[in-house]
């Protein structure tokens, strides 16, 4: 073959060399916007974590009750007005960690809902196991005044009442998260700050001297 001959496979890079530059191979798929950042509302029985994670389903969010997923054993220990053991707690930690995490996958495979979860969870390490296996949530704690947080536990009908909610601060760990308050006004205005912000700070722990909302 002489030199400045081409094989047929070398014609054929040469001819098509080029065909396809500037091409976008995307321009055909649909736009797919980020989720709207998840949120864990924690905080004492009584400050109102129930109550936020309804407003936030208000606003598109999958609103989960925490205290669904107790197990019965757990369910029983309140119904006799008794804490939860150790053991309980860690069991309750990794039930929770499976259940975000699968909500998770069938959002996204699904409607792409954003997650709010309230639930209690008292102590910090569980906190920080969450947060380890569940990165895609932020973490806010729900506060509100002591005697608030009281009368709200002497009107319930059920669940955990005063007596009890009174026991349960003692074990209760305090974080260092976003903190948000459910005993002033322009709560839904708050919210809508706290959504926006968390697209900047997801899964990240906050404390008070952090950027505080508007």
């Amino acid at each position: 073959m002489a030199a400045n001959e081409l094989t047929a496979e070398e014609r054929c890079k040469k001819e098509l060399a080029g065909i396809f530059d500037g091409v976008d191979y995307t321009a055909h798929l649909p736009e797919i916007q980020p989720m709207p950042p998840s949120f864990f509302l924690y905080g004492l029985p009584g400050c109102g974590k129930s109550y936020v994670g309804k407003k936030l389903a208000e606003m598109g969010y999958r609103f989960e009750e925490g205290d669904d997923w107790l197990t019965g054993d757990m369910r029983a220990a309140l119904s006799r007005g008794e804490g939860f053991t150790p053991q309980q707690r860690d069991a309750y930690c990794e039930r929770i960690i499976e259940r975000i995490n699968t909500i998770n996958m069938e959002e996204i495979h699904g409607q792409r809902r954003p997650l709010a979860v309230a639930q209690a969870m008292f102590k910090r390490k569980h906190r920080r196991k969450i947060h380890e296996k569940c990165p895609q949530i932020s973490f806010i704690q729900v506060k509100c005044a002591e005697d608030v947080r009281l009368q709200r536990l002497e009107a319930r009908t059920e669940g955990i009442g005063r007596e009890l909610g009174e026991k349960m601060r003692a074990d209760f760990q305090e974080g260092q998260d976003t903190i948000l308050r459910t005993d002033c006004g322009g709560l839904n205005t708050r919210l809508e700050a706290l959504v926006k912000l968390g697209y900047l700070l997801r899964g990240d722990h906050l404390s008070d001297a952090d950027p505080p909302l508007p």
